[in-house]
């Protein structure tokens, strides 16, 4: 009976050890999800961060190109009429030599 008594315990003292290793793979686990989402999280935010730094950039030198050139004609529609604030300027509406109507556009609109 000796036998089977050491047996059983070195047997639970080997499920002891298997069962806190697994807990232990667990929370290794587990913190390594929770370290890889903050690390994903963090660089997804700098990333459009970045991108959004890009597009106003892009957008500013646009208007600062359109605005030192006097504006920019664009043809006039329903959705681009001639604007009233610039009718104080000469050339506002203009037509091309293809009968095609403009009209010139204020950089910051």
């Amino acid at each position: 009976m000796k036998d089977n008594d050491g047996i059983n315990k070195g047997l639970s003292v080997i499920y002891i050890y298997v069962a806190s290793a697994i807990v232990v793979w667990t929370i290794v686990l587990g913190a390594s999800l929770i370290w890889d989402m903050h690390s994903t999280k963090k660089t997804t935010e700098e990333l459009a961060k970045k991108e959004a730094r890009v597009h106003f950039n892009k957008d500013q030198a646009f208007r600062f190109w359109g605005s030192k050139h006097g504006g920019v004609y664009v043809p006039a529609t329903k959705d681009t009429p001639p604007n009233p604030n610039l009718s104080h300027v000469p050339e506002r509406d203009i037509k091309t030599p293809s009968g095609r109507q403009l009209t010139l556009m204020n950089p910051t609109a």
